[in-house]
C-alpha cells in the first residue's frame, strides 16, 4: 500500500493513470468522477476527482472485521 500512497497525489495524479495502474474500480459514482476500488477483505479507496480528471482528494478506509 504504500506505494499507492506516493502513486496517489492529490492535485496532480490523473484519473486516467489510476485506471492504468488500479484496474476497473468496483464502484463509479457521479458519472465516474468518484472511484471506490477494495484493497483487501478489510480495505478499500475511495477517489475523487474534479472535473478535469485530476484526483481531488482520495482517502483509505478500514473496515472492523466481522466475526463469524
Amino acid at each position: 500500500m504504500s506505494s499507492l500512497k506516493t502513486f496517489l497525489q492529490d492535485g496532480t495524479t490523473q484519473r486516467e493513470a489510476v485506471l492504468v495502474k488500479l484496474g476497473i474500480p468496483h464502484a463509479t459514482f457521479e458519472d465516474g468522477r468518484i472511484l471506490g476500488y477494495y484493497l483487501s477483505a478489510t480495505e478499500e479507496l475511495i477517489l475523487v476527482f474534479d472535473a478535469q480528471g485530476q484526483l481531488a482528494r482520495h482517502r483509505f478506509i478500514t473496515y472492523p472485521r466481522t466475526q463469524s
